[in-house]
């Protein structure tokens, strides 16, 4: 496969693998002794974090030593591991190995953290003077899966995402690699010795001062045909490490993948602050003019209280549910008229969560952390107009086949000698065949769910 651009970073990756599609970003902040941005990872050593699997792996590293890393949000411990480096000065958290490096150990005690944007990603080695520690700091940057298209007319891969824009986390050329790579298996194995696909190209360039990038990526008919049918894996890689020097370490990667969750089968689960579900992910006219509340459902860790707002303008106490190892599930209602009253359109489900212990149960001050949000829509216009039937209602000497045409960005559903149809209804898809005296009553259905005007259709066979 070929693409424009940068190739390969050689050693970049060494030594880790990768996980599936690659979700939300971070971006690199480098930082050592204390949790300011003044400070520095030690030289030679590398920090490097992957978001999705919450894998964290330190290269350069003192050989056989032991290490400890932890994972801070807004000042609180939110994970912590340790281990043993190799001869190399290598080791890795949180990973099952995957045939090439030796599996790593599980974060401790209860959970394993959900690596998010600006926590702080610490290390300390044994041997190390007192207050000494290399640090890291994620940032938000990301690929918008939804998006990616393949075009096998012009052979090409288009691939979206963002880079938040703040003065802590800004690629800067020349210095910063921001790297896409597109990773899968290659079925003919003559791409590398792993016989995989493995395309990577520096697309720092292609941010613009919104923080949003596009890059067009050009591959062969061949290669655009095989991506569109079966897609692999798509990762965005931020390295601190200058343009040309890829082969020295660089303080911190940053490596964004797709998924969640503990990347070992037995380790704790992840402690994720999270609008997780949601009782109506579309809030109709029907809604409105009825009864029902809305009901939110999420996870939590170690919260003492979980306040739960739409749109930031109304909110509702979530009641807390918390097993033994301070995980937890909630559940917040919202009233029929609270909901009502909100405007048309995207509604932004999100929470806060205010955490009193730390992951190893001991008392903090309260914390408030953000979360994961959930985006719900509010949409209560109906369609205006009825389905059109051809032919038009009469009497037919013969029997005849009605066709029903719905009005644009609706779909019809019907019934013969019922009542007026529901959303429960019979979808319209394709002709009715009328052999005696009928009535069909029909009606256009919006993608929320409103319905129209019912169309009411009688027909008499001779």
């Amino acid at each position: 496969m070929t693409i424009e651009g940068k190739g390969g970073r050689g050693g970049m990756l060494k030594g880790v693998i990768v996980a599936a599609l690659l979700a939300a970003v971070l971006a690199a902040g480098v930082l050592a002794g204390s949790a300011s941005a003044a400070d520095q990872v030690q030289a030679g050593r590398t920090i490097e974090a992957f978001t999705g699997t919450d894998l964290v792996d330190l290269q350069g590293y003192p050989a056989n030593a032991d290490v400890t890393v932890e994972v801070i949000r807004s000042g609180v411990l939110v994970g912590r591991v340790g281990g043993t480096t190799d001869d190399t000065g290598f080791v890795e958290f949180n990973h099952a190995g995957g045939g090439q490096v030796p599996a790593g150990d599980c974060f401790q005690p209860n959970a394993t953290p959900d690596i998010r944007a600006g926590d702080v990603i610490r290390t300390r080695t044994a041997g190390d003077p007192a207050g000494v520690f290399d640090s890291a700091v994620a940032r938000d940057i990301g690929v918008n899966f939804a998006t990616i298209t393949t075009n096998t007319t012009n052979n090409t891969i288009t691939i979206s995402g963002h880079v938040r824009s703040r003065p802590d986390a800004v690629v800067v050329p020349g210095t910063d690699v921001l790297e896409l790579r597109l990773n899968k298996a290659n079925r003919n194995n003559n791409w590398d010795s792993n016989g995989r696909r493995d395309l990577r190209v520096d697309i720092g360039a292609n941010v613009g001062a919104n923080g949003l990038w596009t890059r067009v990526l050009r591959v062969s008919h061949d290669d655009a045909l095989d991506w569109r049918a079966n897609p692999g894996e798509v990762s965005l890689e931020w390295s601190t490490a200058a343009a040309g020097e890829e082969e020295a370490a660089p303080p911190a990667i940053f490596v964004a993948d797709e998924g969640g969750g503990e990347a070992i089968v037995g380790c704790p689960p992840v402690a994720e602050y999270a609008v997780k579900g949601a009782s109506h992910r579309v809030i109709n006219k029907s809604f409105v003019d009825g009864t029902s509340d809305l009901v939110l459902t999420g996870t939590s860790f170690n919260a003492q209280a979980v306040t739960v707002r739409l749109n930031n303008r109304i909110s509702a106490d979530a009641v807390i549910s918390t097993q033994p190892s301070g995980h937890q599930t909630w559940r917040a209602v919202f009233t029929n008229a609270q909901v009502s009253g909100l405007a048309d359109g995207a509604i932004t489900a999100g929470a806060t969560y205010t955490v009193d212990r730390d992951v190893t149960g001991a008392n903090v001050t309260p914390t408030n952390f953000a979360g994961t949000l959930l985006t719900l829509r509010k949409d209560t216009v109906a369609p205006a107009a009825k389905p059109v039937a051809r032919p038009e209602p009469g009497v037919y000497n013969r029997p005849v086949s009605v066709f029903l045409k719905a009005p644009a960005g609706t779909k019809v559903r019907y019934t013969v000698g019922g009542g007026a149809p529901t959303i429960n209804s019979q979808l319209y898809t394709g002709p009715i065949r009328v052999t005696g005296t009928q009535t069909i009553r029909a009606a256009a259905f919006d993608p929320a769910g409103n319905r129209g005007p019912v169309g009411f259709f009688r027909y008499r066979i001779r």
